[in-house]
């Protein structure tokens, strides 16, 4: 399930242009029930030492000017965020919350809702299918000198078999059991030596966008489709949606 917000600032928006910080915070204080806000964002779903908060947002929609020396992004119209789940107490809390306020804060900017509707795709077990957020996709790596951070590109031949590991063990926790289910993902389009690059809590995350077959158990298209793709879903990565449904957005200025 999945909610969409379109929202429009008293005052352009200015944002970082990391602002997927900014936006978990406004998504978790938008949260009314209490011991449901500490559970999504203090503990989660654990599997193995992994924590999963099952859900995911997209990039902001807008017209946008960006401003690189200061590393701002400033929107300067009606602004659109998806936000996806399968936790159906937290997708139904937030559309209630968002429901009754007129205005909020995102980040130092006062913003009016305009609407929020919400929707429940339905999956097929083929799909082409464009990210709205980057798919960000890693292993722990260890060298003679120290473990470092690799991330996978959607070319490489790693990179179809971690993601269907990483929507297993997202099934596995969610239905508690083990369970054993074919997935396939094909790139349609992306550009391997342009990555997307920011920072979440000054730590550097390199994600891809492009398009995407995706085939395979439905179990798993779903969590793939109304959860997210690869890692760090709940800071804002891997959400996906239908080629027929994608809009793209480009700077007026750069």
């Amino acid at each position: 399930m999945r909610i969409i917000v379109t929202f429009r600032g008293k005052q352009p928006i200015d944002l970082p242009l990391a602002y997927s910080q900014t936006v978990q915070g406004f998504i978790y204080n938008s949260i009314s029930d209490e011991a449901l806000k500490d559970f999504m964002h203090n503990k989660g779903f654990y599997n193995n030492k992994r924590v999963f908060k099952f859900f995911s947002f997209s990039r902001l929609e807008g017209d946008y000017i960006l401003n690189k020396q200061r590393k701002r992004i400033t929107f300067i119209s009606d602004v659109t965020l998806k936000i996806t789940s399968l936790f159906s107490p937290f997708i139904e809390d937030l559309a209630s919350t968002l429901m009754k306020k007129d205005k909020i804060i995102l980040g130092k900017n006062e913003i009016a809702i305009l609407s929020i509707s919400m929707e429940e795709p339905k999956v097929k077990e083929q799909m082409i299918v464009r990210t709205i957020s980057p798919i960000v996709l890693y292993s722990t790596l260890q060298n003679e000198y120290k473990k470092y951070t690799y991330y996978y590109h959607p070319g490489e031949k790693e990179f179809p078999k971690l993601i269907r590991d990483n929507l297993l063990r997202k099934y596995n926790t969610f239905h508690s059991g083990s369970h054993d289910l074919e997935f396939e993902i094909k790139p349609l389009e992306y550009e391997k030596n342009r990555p997307v690059i920011t920072t979440y809590k000054n730590t550097i995350i390199k994600g891809w966008n492009g398009k995407f077959e995706i085939e395979g158990d439905k179990k798993l298209v779903n969590i793939a489709y109304n959860y997210g793709l690869g890692s760090k879903n709940s800071q804002g990565f891997g959400m996906i949606e239908e080629e027929e449904h994608f809009i793209c957005r480009r700077p007026l200025i750069v």
